[in-house]
């Protein structure tokens, strides 16, 4: 709400050979972007931890990527099933999002 800088992850679930992205409908009472198509799963990174996105502690961005997927998707994963790919620093507020 207050704009602050803060790290979250998107995990992007794809199915290379056929071409497909796994996208998800955003719910109507979501405060951000409501009912709109959205990434296969998203959310915000836990205070503590490293910002390397490596880092295996329960704070790691890969742990929250594996946490999000299970709450949103119902898919249990692992960190080692993950691909990390990039990071981008990001401002969403001018667009309504956090």
């Amino acid at each position: 709400q207050d704009h602050d800088w803060h790290r979250s992850v998107h995990v992007w679930i794809v199915d290379a050979p056929r071409k497909l992205v796994a996208l998800q409908k955003r719910s109507p009472q979501k405060d951000t972007f409501p009912n709109r198509w959205d990434i296969s799963a998203a959310g915000h990174k836990e205070a503590g931890g490293s910002g390397n996105p490596n880092n295996t502690n329960n704070h790691s961005s890969r742990e929250t990527a594996v946490r999000e997927v299970a709450e949103e998707l119902g898919i249990s994963i692992t960190a080692s099933d993950l691909e990390f790919v990039f990071t981008c620093p990001a401002e969403q507020a001018p667009w309504g999002g956090c």
